[in-house]
């Protein structure tokens, strides 16, 4: 994995051996899968092929520009957080008890 500042690309690719690519903007997620509407495209190198080709040469060039570390992370929470104060901490991660999990809305804490 890399990260690429500039641009911001929400787009995601998967590129099976050269022979097909899946372009969206599907997130791995319960909430992207069955309550966002998402698209995402098959490519194939023999049925679109100067597509196919001009999206490996755009993931190549990002994949040479991107940075190894992401550079927007933020430093993981410390000490405690009221409830009221959780929503300004969505993104970060956050331990307890020994465990590690990143803050979002909804997300189910172990008893």
């Amino acid at each position: 994995m890399r990260f690429l500042p500039d641009p911001y690309v929400h787009a995601k690719v998967l590129v099976r051996d050269g022979e097909e690519a899946l372009l969206g903007s599907h997130n791995l997620s319960a909430n992207s899968l069955n309550a966002n509407r998402e698209l995402s495209v098959r490519l194939t190198p023999r049925e679109a092929p100067e597509a196919f080709r001009r999206l490996l040469s755009v993931m190549e060039g990002d994949w040479t520009r991107a940075l190894p570390e992401n550079p927007f992370a933020l430093p993981p929470v410390e000490g405690v957080v009221s409830w009221q104060e959780a929503p300004r901490y969505f993104g970060r991660v956050a331990r307890w008890r020994g465990w590690s999990r990143r803050w979002r809305t909804g997300a189910r804490w172990p008893s």
